[in-house]
């Protein structure tokens, strides 16, 4: 079973997230709401794949935890209302499903990464 951490500021968006992977056969790792707890579930655990939200508030956004992942080579993808230029510009390349995400369209970027990285 593919382990999908989960990186998100808003606890019930994270926890949404969660329910989504877990019906979907993955486990969820987290959700984390902020870049501290999110590190720490990396230092104990290593995801499959991670579902990031971009800004987790107060100006912070989640790159370093998607800089942690790409040397990991760890898979993940980016869900934000923020848009490709900002990505482009700032983020670890990685696709981006904008919020509100439909979970269906979640559960296929996910498992699509996991294959593209087997």
């Amino acid at each position: 079973m593919a382990r999908v951490l989960i990186v998100e500021d808003e606890m019930f968006i994270g926890l949404e997230l969660s329910m989504i992977v877990e019906e979907a056969g993955f486990a969820p790792i987290g959700p984390a709401n902020d870049l501290d707890t999110a590190r720490a579930l990396l230092e104990s655990e290593r995801p499959d794949a991670a579902i990031l939200d971009i800004n987790l508030g107060a100006n912070i956004t989640s790159a370093p935890v998607a800089e942690a992942l790409t040397a990991l080579n760890v898979p993940f993808v980016y869900v934000s209302g923020y848009g490709p230029g900002f990505v482009k510009e700032n983020m670890p390349p990685a696709p981006l499903l904008s919020k509100p995400v439909n979970p269906e369209r979640v559960v296929d970027e996910i498992r699509r990464v996991l294959v593209q990285d087997a």
